[in-house]
């Protein structure tokens, strides 16, 4: 076997192994390099540097052994498979982060397929600082039910208006208080922030976050 038909071989055989591992990354690189070797023979420095590095290390017998372990954990994992989708969903709320993950994960579920992340990707994704405080605003039971009367908050947008919960929605951001919820809105004020003896009457069901409300409380009257 001429040099030639060794690069060629060594093409062919890392092309085979980044689609096995489903690596998009990889493979688009090496049909790329496949093509340009099979127009003019050549390759650059740069790229006999990546094929010799993804030979010994990225794509060798052990490194596919790894990722084969790393797909059979997550797939038998329910835990971290409900943890991944959950980070796709912050992330497709807070673009551009992992913009390409998304719509590759977005496409397989379209097809029907289970998309697969990388040991090092799910790492990154799952592991961010801000993800995690949208996993705590999440996990901590709605502040207000349905049918609660919530009124906004002095100095917010919604000052003075009254609201009737509806329910809750499952949208919320990496911050405290930012669960929202769809509710009724029964009054606001005309004229000001503050309470206006002829209050308009609207019925507009619109979404509110629950740092900008609070529960209304009836004043008693007087005797």
């Amino acid at each position: 076997m001429t040099n030639k038909e060794e690069l060629g071989s060594r093409l062919q055989e890392l092309l085979r192994r980044a689609r096995t591992v489903g690596d998009s990354y990889k493979t688009q690189l090496l049909s790329s390099f496949t093509e340009q070797y099979k127009r003019s023979q050549r390759l650059s420095y740069r790229q006999l540097q990546l094929i010799e590095t993804w030979e010994t290390a990225d794509l060798n017998d052990e490194a596919l052994q790894q990722i084969f372990d790393w797909n059979d954990s997550y797939l038998l994992s329910g835990e971290m498979q409900s943890l991944f989708y959950s980070a796709v969903k912050y992330y497709k709320n807070n673009p551009p982060y992992f913009s390409k993950i998304i719509q590759d994960f977005e496409e397989c579920k379209h097809a029907g397929e289970e998309y697969v992340p990388t040991r090092r990707n799910y790492k990154k994704m799952t592991e961010n600082t801000f993800f995690h405080r949208y996993q705590k605003v999440g996990q901590k039971a709605p502040l207000y039910d349905r049918g609660d009367l919530v009124v906004g908050r002095d100095g917010k947008q919604l000052s003075g208006n009254l609201y009737l919960i509806c329910k809750t929605t499952d949208n919320y951001r990496a911050a405290r208080g930012s669960r929202e919820y769809l509710a009724l809105l029964i009054a606001q004020p005309q004229y000001s922030k503050k309470w206006g003896n002829t209050p308009h009457w609207s019925g507009k069901v619109s979404s509110v976050e629950e740092g900008d409300v609070k529960k209304f409380k009836m004043k008693g009257r007087r005797g």
